[in-house]
């Protein structure tokens, strides 16, 4: 009887560890679409800086949630209308939209046009 305790337990186990690559993959690919969506338009992703190779100048931070609707649609909706660069009163919203990085927001850099 014991075995097959153990067997239920791995299977679990196993259970558990492809929800968690799974929701890991999905995460990748939103910030890689949006991301490809970016450069779509000619935002670029800042990669000098990303990168460690050059400075934050040029760039500006977009926050997002991933998974949070209200977040994405902001950074959608941007790329949807062409804008080229997030203004100053756009950049200031989105605090209110996404609350902060303590608030499990994450960031997306982006150079000035």
């Amino acid at each position: 009887m014991g075995g097959g305790k153990l067997l239920m337990i791995l299977a679990i186990l196993a259970m558990a560890a492809t929800t968690l690559v799974m929701a890991t993959q999905a995460r990748a690919t939103e910030l890689d679409g949006l991301k490809q969506a970016c450069v779509k338009i000619g935002w670029g992703a800042c990669e000098d800086y990303l990168t460690g190779k050059g400075s934050m100048q040029g760039c500006c931070s977009i926050l997002f949630k991933l998974h949070s609707r209200e977040c994405q649609c902001f950074a959608m909706e941007s790329i949807s209308n062409n804008i080229p660069s997030v203004d100053r009163e756009a950049a200031l919203e989105l605090p209110k939209k996404c609350g902060t990085l303590d608030d499990g927001c994450s960031m997306i850099m982006m150079p000035y046009m």
